[in-house]
């Protein structure tokens, strides 16, 4: 394993509750188990709670790796709620477009997903770096877009981080998988685990960024540092 991964996931893990709390929440929402509990009057909180717990948790792994950031959480939902929720929007809104489009012109099902899939991943990737800089400058759009250059001219270097968000993508997308083939509590029950391995593995690339972009002259990497 990469030194810069191995470091970073002894750092996330100290971090445990809150990335037990994302994986969760996150489970609940993205993999349908709301729907089989019946209660949708739920999922607006759960989804409410779950990106405050996330901005949270980012926000405490900065401050692990630079002195003087405040690890108060009001003080980091304050600090970077809303560039976060603005750039999420940004990194979503491609495949936001695809499937408004894709649903006014009557797609097929298996191509849909193919392409919805697609450019989940693609942007997944794309953007590894955009995030870190959403909380290293309190930035959004410009982050986003800042993420992907920097991206572009470090791709060798990026690629143990990469590799992490793959591995992510694909413990996700085979949770996704087991509940539409075997819906049962059994099942919901192992999402939820990967939902927290997804989260763990989100969070050291999340880190691993980070410690990448503050290890790179400002002039190259667009942060001040």
């Amino acid at each position: 394993m990469n030194r810069l991964v191995r470091v970073s996931t002894e750092v996330v893990v100290r971090f445990w509750p809150l990335i037990v709390a994302q994986g969760i929440g996150e489970s609940i929402a993205s993999y349908g188990i709301w729907r089989q509990l019946a209660v949708p009057m739920f999922i607006l909180p759960i989804v409410m709670f779950t990106v405050a717990v996330v901005i949270v948790l980012y926000g405490r792994i900065v401050a692990s790796v630079l002195p003087g950031q405040s690890s108060d959480s009001w003080a980091i939902l304050q600090k970077y709620g809303l560039c976060y929720l603005v750039a999420m929007l940004a990194i979503g809104t491609p495949e936001l477009l695809f499937k408004v489009l894709a649903r006014q012109s009557n797609m097929a099902g298996s191509t849909f997903w193919a392409i919805s899939g697609s450019i989940h991943v693609a942007m997944s990737l794309l953007t590894i770096y955009s995030l870190p800089i959403v909380f290293l400058k309190r930035a959004h759009v410009p982050a986003v877009l800042a993420g992907v250059g920097f991206l572009m001219a470090h791709i060798w270097q990026s690629r143990w981080i990469l590799g992490v968000v793959v591995l992510a993508l694909v413990i996700h997308g085979g949770g996704v998988i087991a509940i539409w083939k075997w819906p049962s509590a059994q099942t919901y029950i192992l999402v939820t685990s990967t939902g927290v391995l997804t989260a763990i593995l989100h969070s050291v690339s999340f880190l691993s960024a980070t410690r990448v972009l503050l290890g790179v002259p400002s002039e190259r990497s667009g942060v001040s540092t």
